[in-house]
């Protein structure tokens, strides 16, 4: 499966193919890209190399991971070279409480990234997916080490699928996930793909950085599947609570308003959305 990918695309991640072109990319230094044949997750090697003293804007991506894993503990497998496996190691001078909003970030980027690259236009499904007609083709998964005074580091790990068929995904996710492909009958180059999330995720690093969250967090709410419409939040696929997604604030937390007007506020590690009349959203 792997070298039908490679040979019928003539697409493979290098270092050379990563940083071609990509020089406009502030933090990418062709110095810091590690692009691997076979990890056990580009977040772990990520966490390693931070933990070595990989610097700031460190890139880290995969053919194939052994051990992928998305939000909640769920497994994340791509059949080699199908997908777009990509880490990158931040180091802001942030707060904790701040962390989360990087996460908002790279999935602004994704999207935005996506649209430049294939012109395809995604949605985020909060807190951390990537929808294609309401079906996942990304997700974000955002780790750190916390210090008493803010983060050492940050790993954010994006994972996209790219080349996959329907017969690719199991009769169960073939109704909940799908690839780039599926979509367009355009070629699709994962390094072209990946340059343009590193691009936008420049542009909406420093707009953070220059203008607060306020305009991050507009940016968010313009890509997001459901807003203003009535929504489940679940854990662990029991229903919590019902009510209108009205939003989030400034920490990512999912902003429900029930029928009586009152607000509650979701955390992310807590909890999943979902419409009510749809098995996955």
């Amino acid at each position: 499966m792997s070298t039908e990918y490679l040979l019928s695309n003539h697409d493979i991640l290098t270092v050379e193919n990563i940083s071609k072109n990509a020089d406009k990319i502030s933090f990418l230094n062709k110095a810091h890209i590690f692009c691997y044949d076979t990890v056990d997750s580009t977040n772990e090697q990520g966490k390693r190399l931070a933990q070595k003293g990989a610097v700031h804007g460190t890139l880290i991506t995969a053919e194939e991971q052994t051990g992928g894993k998305g939000r909640l503990g769920r497994s994340w497998h791509v059949q080699k070279s199908a997908g777009l496996l990509f880490s990158l190691i931040l180091r802001p001078q942030i707060t904790l409480q701040e962390a989360s909003r990087y996460s908002l970030i790279a999935a602004i980027a994704v999207c935005e990234g996506i649209a430049d690259a294939v012109d395809l236009q995604p949605m985020i499904k909060w807190p951390n997916d990537v929808l294609l007609n309401g079906k996942k083709i990304c997700g974000i998964l955002a780790e750190m080490i916390p210090q008493t005074d803010g983060i050492d580091f940050l790993v954010i790990g994006i994972g996209v699928n790219v080349h996959q068929k329907k017969e690719d995904f199991s009769p169960e996710m073939q109704t909940k996930a799908a690839s780039l492909t599926m979509f367009t009958t355009k070629p699709l180059q994962r390094a072209v793909i990946l340059q343009a999330i590193l691009s936008k995720m420049d542009v909406y690093l420093q707009q953070y950085q220059q203008e607060g969250f306020a305009p991050i967090k507009e940016k968010w709410l313009s890509h997001c599947a459901a807003l203003g419409e009535n929504v489940s939040v679940l854990s662990k696929n029991t229903v919590l609570q019902q009510g209108k997604f009205i939003g989030i604030d400034d920490e990512g937390a999912l902003l429900l308003e029930s029928k009586n007007g009152a607000v509650t506020r979701f955390v992310s590690g807590e909890v999943s959305l979902r419409r009510p009349s749809e098995q996955y959203f």
